[in-house]
């Protein structure tokens, strides 16, 4: 008996000791030593259920919650603090550095295998983190509810795509301001209705794709600016879907499928272009929809299945640009279209228009130009009708005066008694209140300066400072003056800083605009940067919506950072970047919607390398884009999506590689594609999508790389490549082009090669004849040309160098030799013989515009040599940090 009571002791003994192990609370006194922590607590990791957090971690505390704890399920983390970590020991070989007051990326999802913590059901986050990292929770299927702090700015690519147990409404907080890429991507147990928050001012693509138990209203709020491809793909949502006035980018497919709207549909006047399928399937659109003068383009199927809608009324008198299938499926026997007086016989004459048989001239269409206030939704009447003033929005600094029949505002628009007799716009009228001027003659000092002037840092709109500023003064102007909406700088000097009160324990140099100056400050309406600054610091401007008018970036400015006016949709007009800069960092000008003017780089550049996805989604820059003859690298997605570029792409000598989808979708570009001499390397789809180029492509000898789809969906006639053995293809880049009518011109002697080479023996591959390079030595880009042995040619245009004349085409780099057109001949013995390739490069002489005595040839350039995918984790991912404050 005595031998049993002992058994049943060592039984219970042994259970109690398990629940002890099942659940455990530990205080992590060091980030990094969770593991420690739980020993001293007397817990092991292997058999932990529930774990209750305090203390402070970093990315090596999660590596140890995902892969050392098999059995874990609940997490109770929100009094943890969560820091900093620089190193390679944290959640993810592809991030070094991980951000304080952030769920680190891959926290819970095991990279690169992208495995989910499945065991995961329930998880409390910290409070005060402002960031959820890309794929952080990434397929943790077991996850069953999130609540966030409201304290969280931005939720990243992927955090919690395939997160399938969560259930119920999700309730995002106050504080949010941007959803990255896939972040709820395949939430499928997400119901009810969804309300994106107020601050929110972006919505990227496939944010909440195939969420298909969304089944309620969608409110958006009213400083959203750019909904990406696919966002609500599928989602079911019921009632009037709302698009904000603000809204200046709308992704194709962003509302396909979600066939539960009713009721009218209003496109804003911020857009230019609706993309394919981006409404397509909405069958529950029941009445009206309403298409403003601003949109000139609408895409195959964008409104494919719309059956339900009885009316289409149209703004703009020329008919947009619409393909056959853009209203598919919708019948135009019984749908009215509604059309501008007068433009009739232009909507008759459109092959792809006079469908509708019921076309009416009963729209004249009332646009409200705010003059850089928050943007009104224009409003399509009938015309002789009277309309009642809008709602104005309130723009900080100045007094509102008034609607004005013209821009000057000079005769005042009388709601009531004046009749709107045809399409029309009305001009706001703003008078300026001035600035509160400010001397700081310490750094650090901006509060007490505003004390001592008597002014008031909560009612405050217009400041001008002088004197010396810190990262204190910047932390204070963002986070302690809510109405500040005119700040000028100009006689500002930035002074370094180190740690303290700053944002976070770091660096800050001097003459550098601090990073995160003015993250997310959407009160911000303009900004004059201090004359002094030599970099702009990263995250300095993100997502500052309210920025209007040109960005003017002083002279002195050599790097401009990482995301620095990411989503600063607000900008309009030409974007000019100043000869001192050498760096474009990545996404730094992203989705800057607003820009409609060209991109122009100063002469006598320095800038070497324009980085990852740095003009991304700047879909309404248009002109030429001439790229400085100093740049050595263009990197992925640097263009990605500027479709309203249009004419030539000038591609600078110094070039040595393009990244993957560099120039993806900028289908406005034309002409000819004249990869330069020194280009090694393609990277995929870099040249995708851009239907434009419809002539000829010159590929240099220096290529080793070519990835896949890079010119697919191009137009071109001729593809003329000047290297001896064919590089080895490992996909095809040249899918999509009609190999049978586009000509493959290869070295003499080198036809077979290329005809038992992969891709490229798809083509009517030929012999090239005498190959012609003109290296115009920092001018404008001459395209090269082909001649037959003993032929002559004219003299091409001459290239144009600011500040410089044109001298003439010579055979040599010393320009001795002068070439004459007309009579000099292509032989064999006055060509250059190079790896059996007949090829001849001529060099231009130009001297510069100079005092007597003090002419100068150009400087010597390195001579040209002529030249959907499914959805994997690896492709829609982009992990990367970005900064808490």
């Amino acid at each position: 008996m005595k031998n049993l009571y002992t058994i049943i002791f060592c039984l219970v003994l042994s259970s109690t000791l398990v629940c002890a192990q099942d659940s455990i609370s530990i205080n992590v006194l060091t980030a990094g030593q969770m593991k420690a922590a739980i020993e001293t607590a007397g817990g092991k990791d292997s058999t932990i259920k529930k774990l209750t957090i305090t203390g402070t971690i970093d990315a090596r505390d999660f590596v140890f919650l995902r892969d050392s704890m098999p059995l874990l399920s609940a997490v109770y983390m929100e009094s943890a603090q969560i820091a900093a970590y620089s190193g390679s020991n944290g959640t993810s070989s592809l991030v070094t550095d991980f951000s304080a007051n952030e769920i680190p990326s891959f926290a819970f999802c095991s990279y690169p295998a992208f495995l989910g913590k499945t065991s995961l059901t329930i998880i409390k986050l910290p409070e005060g983190i402002a960031s959820i990292g890309a794929a952080a929770f990434y397929y943790c299927s077991g996850l069953s509810g999130i609540s966030f702090p409201n304290s969280v700015e931005t939720i990243m690519n992927g955090a919690f795509t395939y997160c399938t147990g969560l259930t119920g409404n999700l309730t995002l907080p106050s504080s949010l301001i941007r959803i990255y890429e896939s972040a709820f991507f395949g939430c499928s147990g997400l119901s009810g209705n969804l309300v994106i928050p107020d601050k929110v001012t972006s919505i990227e693509t496939a944010a909440f794709k195939n969420c298909t138990g969304l089944t309620g209203n969608l409110t958006l709020p009213n400083l959203l600016t750019s909904i990406g491809s696919s966002a609500f793909y599928e989602c079911k949502f019921t009632g009037q879907l709302t698009l904000p006035a603000a809204l200046t980018t709308l992704g194709y497919s962003a509302f396909e499928g979600c066939n539960g709207f009713t009721g009218s549909l209003a496109i804003p006047n911020g857009l230019t272009a609706i993309g394919s399928w981006t409404f397509g399937e909405c069958s529950g659109l029941s009445d009206t929809l309403y298409i403003p003068n601003s949109i000139n383009t609408i895409e195959n199927n964008a409104f494919d299945n719309c059956n339900g809608l009885k009316k289409i009324k149209v703004g703009r008198t020329q008919p947009p640009v619409i393909s056959y299938s853009t209203f598919q499926n919708i019948n135009k026997t019984t749908c009215k279209l509604g059309i501008p007086i007068g433009a009739t016989a232009a909507y008759q004459a459109d092959a792809k228009w006079n469908d509708f048989t019921d076309i009416t001239e009963d729209v004249a269409e009332v646009k409200f130009n705010t003059q850089y206030a928050q943007r009104l939704k224009d409003t399509l009447v009938l015309p002789n009708t009277y309309i009642v003033a809008p709602a104005m929005h309130a723009r900080l600094g100045y007094t509102f005066g008034g609607w004005y029949k013209e821009s000057s505002c000079i005769n005042i628009w009388t709601f009531g008694t004046d009749k709107v007799v045809t399409s029309m716009t009305l001009y706001a009228q703003w008078t300026f209140d001035g600035y509160t001027e400010v001397e700081v003659p310490e750094a650090g000092g901006l509060s007490l300066a505003l004390i001592t002037a008597g002014a008031n840092k909560n009612t405050l709109n217009n400041l001008k400072i002088s004197g010396k500023l810190d990262a204190r003064d910047f932390m204070f102007m963002r986070d302690s003056m809510p109405v500040l909406a005119n700040v000028d700088m100009a006689a500002v000097q930035i002074m370094a800083y180190s740690q303290g009160s700053g944002y976070l324990d770091k660096q800050y140099p001097a003459n550098e605009l601090p990073q995160s100056a003015f993250i997310y400050k959407h009160e911000l309406t303009h900004v004059v940067l201090p004359e002094s600054i030599t970099s702009i610091g990263q995250d300095a401007f993100v997502a500052c919506t309210g920025l209007t008018g040109t960005l003017a970036i002083p002279s002195a400015v050599t790097s401009i950072g990482a995301y620095a006016f990411d989503g600063c949709s607000g900008f309009t007009g030409n974007l000019t970047i100043p000869s001192s800069v050498k760096t474009i960092e990545n996404r730094a000008f992203s989705f800057c919607t607003g820009l409609n003017g060209s991109l122009q780089f100063q002469p006598n550049s320095n800038l070497t390398s324009i980085k990852g996805d740095a003009f991304w989604g700047c879909t309404n820059l248009s002109g030429n884009l001439t790229i400085p003859n100093s740049v050595t690298t263009i990197e992925n997605g640097a263009f990605k999506d500027c479709e309203n570029l249009y004419g030539s792409l000038n591609l600078p000598s110094s070039l040595t590689s393009i990244g993957s989808e560099a120039f993806f979708n900028c289908k406005g570009l034309s002409g000819n594609i004249v990869i330069p001499g020194a280009v090694t390397t393609i990277g995929g789809n870099a040249f995708y999508g851009c239907s434009g180029f419809q002539d000829s492509l010159y590929l240099p000898s220096s290529l080793t790389s070519i990835g896949g789809n890079v010119f697919n969906q191009s137009n071109l006639k001729k593809i003329i490549v000047s290297k001896v053995a064919p590089v080895n293809l490992a996909t095809d880049p040249f899918s999509g082009i009609n190999k049978a009518t586009c000509i493959l011109l290869v070295p003499r002697g080198s036809v077979g090669a290329y005809k038992a080479s992969n891709y490229w023996k798809d083509f009517n591959v030929l012999d090239s004849a005498i190959f012609v390079n003109f290296d115009s030595r920092g001018g404008n880009q001459i395209a090269d040309t082909t001649v037959s042995s003993g032929a002559t040619i004219p003299a091409p245009k001459a290239p144009v160098k600011s500040n410089n004349t044109f001298g003439g085409w010579y055979k040599e780099a010393s320009c001795t030799n002068a070439w004459n057109f007309g009579s000099d001949a292509f032989t064999t013995s006055t060509i250059l013989l190079q790896n059996g390739h007949v090829s001849i490069s001529l060099l231009v002489s130009i001297r510069r515009v100079a005092p007597v005595f003090q002419a100068r040839k150009w400087p010597i350039i390195q001579r040209l040599q002529h030249l959907s995918s499914q959805e994997k984790p690896a492709t829609f991912l982009k992990v990367g940090t970005k900064t808490s404050v």
